[in-house]
Formats: structure tokens, sequence, C-alpha cells
């Protein structure tokens, strides 16, 4: 239908007019949708009587470079009238969403999704004979047994008179991803869906696959795929969620996971992996909602103790932090990371002895953190103790010479709160030169990494001591 079609009035108010949300265009093909979604129905008159001429600066033009965003908002004003995998694109398409929006489409036409019954690989397209379904059950039965390369020799010769049995690329790509020979079961896992599209858990498989191969992008377009053709997948919407995580893309790893907590509010995994994003963007409040509501679940997850505890310790919850430290030390005792955590809330109550020995548990379980010297380094310069405070920052970077934190550190350290005499103070001002040319040539600032790197480092030691203090200069 083209925009100068006739209408009677009494259609145009039914539907309300033209939507306001189709400004850049489009809005005469949403109007006509309407009128159908209203029971207004036309007729056709099978005569050429309409000339359009079409310039580079048309609205037809301008409304075409839009063309996928205003698809997406046909479909999202009228609901009703379409399927669930395509107002989960259109959601997708609206929020900017890249990997939504990198999914190939046909100009013009608003993309339509296989919406089957199944979204499991139950049902294989082509059937196998009896003596080949024999071959296949020994196979499986070296499959389950771990015996690999049995199962690939079945596999193989089942296959070489059944090229094009889904079933069996489908399980041959499992034996090779099970094997962790990736590519080979990416290979496979796509040779299973050209034999059949409809098989919507391969594409799952297939996610996972490529995400093991390192292929995130294509895990995650795969993931996409699995929830467009059936949008109440929730183990496609977890691994989408881990995906993006390893992207870097919190917003989304937080949909991923209230998607599958809708579906299962019993998904303590869920409930973890979301808090650890909202970690990772600083949401301490809604981090510990969902580490509280994990423990709920199960009290014995170590991880959700830790990470509770790293929150509350952001929000100088210390003592209620070390409760949660505990905890998971308890569940479990070998984890450097909760005895570093446990360290720093000590120091932040100036807890000093108790989180030297807490580092030093940590040290006992990983030896090559930086990170822990660099601490018991603050300690130490912290109480006076500044020839101890430089031995441990020297131990950080020999671990890590370009650890910025602990060299700037190291150069703090040449200063005092108190002085003896005046050559004291001439020695301090020595030392101090001497250490600071050391941190400035050490430091690169052609990157925003760099600089933030550096920036934090110099704002994590204690207040600045004046360099040249006592001597009036």
């Amino acid at each position: 239908m083209t925009c100068t079609a006739l209408f009677r009035r009494e259609a145009f108010d039914g539907v309300g007019g033209y939507n306001e949300n189709m400004r850049q265009g489009y809005e005469d093909w949403d109007f006509w949708i309407g009128c159908g979604e209203k029971g207004f129905y036309g007729q056709h008159i099978p005569e050429p009587l309409f000339l359009e001429r079409i310039k580079d600066s048309s609205m037809y033009s301008t409304s075409s470079q839009h063309d996928k965003g205003l698809k997406a908002q046909i479909i999202l004003n009228h609901p009703s009238l379409f399927a669930q995998s395509q107002m989960l694109w259109a959601q997708g398409v609206i929020a900017n969403n890249h990997d939504i929006l990198s999914l190939p489409d046909i100009h013009g036409i608003i993309p339509e999704f296989y919406d089957p019954p199944d979204t499991m690989p139950a049902s294989f397209a082509k059937p196998l004979s009896d003596s080949m379904k024999k071959d296949m059950l020994t196979a499986m039965q070296f499959f389950q047994e771990g015996n690999l390369q049995e199962a690939e020799n079945f596999f193989r010769n089942i296959l070489r008179d059944n090229p094009d049995s889904d079933r069996v690329n489908y399980e041959l790509a499992n034996v090779f991803y099970d094997r962790g020979q990736f590519f080979e079961a990416i290979a496979y896992y796509q040779k299973t869906l050209q034999l059949n599209p409809g098989l919507i858990g391969v594409y799952n498989d297939l996610g996972l696959a490529y995400q093991d191969a390192g292929l995130v992008d294509d895990a995650v377009k795969s993931y996409l795929k699995a929830l467009l053709l059936a949008p109440q997948f929730t183990d496609a919407y977890f691994n989408l969620g881990l995906a993006y995580e390893e992207k870097g893309h919190f917003d989304e790893v937080i949909k991923c996971y209230q998607k599958v907590i809708e579906a299962n509010p019993n998904s303590e995994d869920a409930l973890i992996n979301m808090g650890n994003s909202y970690l990772r963007k600083r949401n301490f409040d809604e981090a510990i909602t969902s580490y509280e509501k994990a423990l709920l679940l199960n009290p014995n997850i170590a991880e959700a103790h830790n990470n509770l505890g790293y929150a509350l310790l952001e929000k100088k919850r210390y003592e209620d932090s070390m409760i949660c430290f505990k905890q998971a030390i308890e569940l479990s005792p070998n984890v450097a990371d909760t005895y570093f955590n446990l360290g720093n809330a000590n120091k932040e109550l100036h807890i000093f002895d108790e989180a030297i020995t807490h580092y030093n548990h940590a040290l006992a379980i990983n030896p090559n953190s930086p990170e822990i010297y660099l601490n018991i380094g603050y300690i130490y310069d912290y109480i006076g103790q500044n020839e101890d405070a430089v031995t441990m920052f020297d131990k950080a970077l020999a671990i890590n010479p370009d650890f910025f934190a602990a060299r700037f550190a190291r150069c703090m350290a040449q200063l005092q709160a108190v002085y003896t005499d005046q050559q004291s103070i001439q020695i301090a001002r020595g030392r101090y030169q001497k250490e600071l040319a050391n941190v400035r040539n050490s430091l690169s600032l052609e990157t925003p990494q760099n600089i933030e790197k550096a920036a934090s480092a110099i704002g994590s030691g204690q207040p600045f001591l004046l360099a040249y203090q006592g001597l009036d200069d």
C-alpha cells in the first residue's frame, strides 16, 4: 500500500491517526497495520495508478536509513500481531544492542523467525536404518563411558553411509566438544543446523563451542539466534550472560540473568552471576541483594559469601564484611582472595596485626601476588616502619616490575612524618628525588588506561607529606 491510498475518516479516527513515534518514516506502513488490527480492511485496485520520483533527500531515502529501527518500532506498536521472537528482536534493536543489530535482515521486510514447539534437539529429521540404530547405540555407549575415540570411530562409520544425518553430525560434534577440539565441534554443529535449522538447542551448543574457542562475538550471535527462535530458552539466556560478561557488557549480563530468574527464581548461579555484574558496575546495593538471595537458597556457597563481603567492604560495613569472609574461609579455606579481602577489612579498621596475619595466609596460598605485598607495605608505611614498607614494595615490584602503585608507594615511603634533625630531612629529600625520577621514567600517559592506572595508584596511598617540609623552601 502506498502513502497516497484513500481511507475513510472512521478508520483514521479508529486507529488514532499516524503514530507520533514514527516521525522518521514508515508512518503509513504502521498506520495500515493499525487499520487491520482494528478491523478495517481495504480493497486492491490492480492498476498502476501512482508514479513516485525518489530523490536523494526525499523522506523515503531518510526513512530507509532507519529501516531496522522503524521496523522494530512497528512491532512494538502492535505487540498482539507479532510473535514473541519478533518482539525480542525489536526490543534489542530499540535498545541499540549491537549483537541484535548485526543479525541479517531484509530491507523493508519485518523479519520472521521460526517458532517451533520444541526448543531442544529432540526431533532429528532423517531416521536411521535398524542396523545403523544398533551402531548408534554402541557409539553412544562409548561416548557415555568417556571412550571418545571409539565413539568417534563408530559415528564416522555411520556418517559414511548417512552423510546427511543431522543426528550423527550432532553427536560427532559433541564428541569433539568433549575432547576440547572446539573448531571441529563448530564445523559439525554448523553442518547439523544446515541439515535441520529447527534444532534450536544446537544453536546453544554451537554458542558454547564458539565461546570455548575464544570466538565470543560468534557465540553471542548463536545464543541470540536460539533466543529469537525460542524466547523462553533459559539455558541460552544463561550462556549469553556468560558471553556478555567476557565482553564486559554488564548491563546486558544483568538483563540475561533477570530473564533466567524470572523463569526460575531459585537459580542460585544466576543470582550470583548477576551479583558479580552489579559488583563490576559498582552498584553495591544491588550486588548485596543478589548475593543475599543466593545465600538464602544455599548458604554453603563460599564465592557468594566472599563477594557479599567485598560489596559490604566497599560500602564501609567492615565488621559485616569480616563475618562474610570468615564464613567463606570456613567453606573454602584455600582461596587467597578471601584472606586478602579479610586482611583489607582489618586494615581499614586499623587492626594491623590481624590484617598482616591474613595477608600472610593469602601469600602462603598465592606467593606471586604483588597486591598482597603492596598492602602489607601500606601498613608498615602507615605505622612508620619505612624500611619494612620499602621491602614489601620491592617484593611487589620483583613480581611485577610495571606495577605502578608499588613504585609510587616506594617513592612516598622515603618521606617520614617526623625527622630528628635537618640532616635526616636532607637524606629523605635526596631519596625522594631519586625515587620520584624513577616513578616518572616508569610512567606512560599514552593511553587512557595508563592514566587511570596512575591516578588510581596515586589516590590509593597515604596522604602526601611535603617533600621539603622543615626547611621552609
